[in-house]
């Protein structure tokens, strides 16, 4: 099974049909193959430049708030914050927290690509 050729003279002239909005095929200098679509971007998703920002935001708060818990694991300051002082002196679990936030990322980026294997197969 071969895959289709296209000359760049076709791709130019379909993104050119595309931007200038032209939905009339006969207007081609080449004609159309039969059932051939026109290049249209895809539409506008439900989310707005405010939501990336608050999303960035969050994920800014995170990665600071693991940084500095990591940090609280070399040095303990629980004599300034007297309620992570069980914490600081537990040996076993308290390496689940900032172990659980690249195992998380991993998976679900695993996931993905495996669900997208499954899906383009």
């Amino acid at each position: 099974m071969t895959s289709p050729t296209y000359h760049l003279s076709e791709i130019v002239e379909t993104l050119q049909d595309a931007i200038q909005g032209d939905d009339n095929p006969s207007s081609n200098s080449q004609e159309r193959r039969r059932g051939e679509k026109k290049f249209s971007p895809p539409p506008h998703g439900p989310f707005t430049s405010l939501t990336l920002y608050l999303f960035s935001s969050l994920m800014f708060v995170i990665s600071i708030s693991s940084f500095l818990l990591g940090i609280s694991y070399i040095y303990c300051p629980s004599e300034i914050i007297p309620f992570i002082k069980p914490i600081c002196q537990d040996e076993h679990y308290k390496y689940i927290i900032p172990l659980l936030i690249p195992v998380i990322a991993w998976f679900s980026i695993a996931n993905w690509v495996g669900w997208e294997y499954f899906r383009y197969s």
